[in-house]
């Protein structure tokens, strides 16, 4: 659990302060950037960590929700209408 915590944290923490912009960016444990993904429009709200490491999170401008592998790799994506 608490190597789950720290994960969680690294993931967090970057897509809360990018609010607003296009990409997610995770960072590894000595503040090297790990991954980008671009979510083609502002993340106007908190992801969400699913029991498997998945990463899902909304985007407002291309109005579709991304699930990310933990990798940082799309897994999915779908477009919502608005």
């Amino acid at each position: 659990m608490k190597k789950h915590l720290s994960v969680l944290a690294l993931i967090i923490v970057p897509l809360v302060w990018g609010i607003g912009y296009s990409t997610s960016t995770a960072w590894a444990q000595n503040g090297t950037v790990k991954w980008t993904y671009q979510t083609g429009g502002p993340v106007r709200s908190s992801p969400a960590i699913g029991p498997d490491g998945t990463i899902y999170v909304g985007s407002s401008g291309s109005a579709k929700l991304h699930a990310i592998n933990p990798n940082g790799t799309e897994k999915w994506s779908f477009q919502a209408g608005g």
